[in-house]
């Protein structure tokens, strides 16, 4: 039962890491967009199509929107997973409460909630098959 819950809530820790990393992505790549299609309005404009000035403007924002798209695919590559190590989520438990034993009430508080939160978290999880 508890290597299920174990199981069960790092499915949802990687649900909810992926749903974070695409809202972020989601972010970036709006900002870039919405960066070129201000470029693409300014280039549009019949009166200012062959100015020095947006000439300048292109030059000055084209290498920043190029930087940014090649962060903004930098963090699509897998991270390294040779750093990652699994724990059972009871030791995980015993060291973060003996981490804060000494603590005054309001860890105690803290350290309960965290167990609710836990416990919730394991028992509404959909189990993976």
């Amino acid at each position: 039962m508890a290597k299920l819950r174990e199981e069960q809530l790092r499915q949802a820790s990687y649900v909810q890491a992926v749903h974070e990393t695409g809202a972020r992505m989601t972010h970036d790549i709006k900002n870039l967009l919405q960066s070129l299609n201000v470029l693409c309005a300014v280039a549009a404009r019949d009166h200012n199509r062959d100015s020095a000035e947006l000439q300048a403007l292109i030059r000055r924002q084209l290498p920043v929107i190029t930087r940014r798209l090649s962060e903004t695919l930098a963090k699509l590559q897998r991270p390294n997973a040779a750093g990652e190590t699994y724990v059972p989520v009871q030791t995980w438990w015993d060291a973060l409460a003996a981490s804060t034993a000494g603590k005054a009430s309001s860890s105690r508080r803290a350290r309960f909630r965290l167990r609710r939160a836990c416990r919730a978290r394991c028992s509404t999880a959909s189990p993976t098959t």
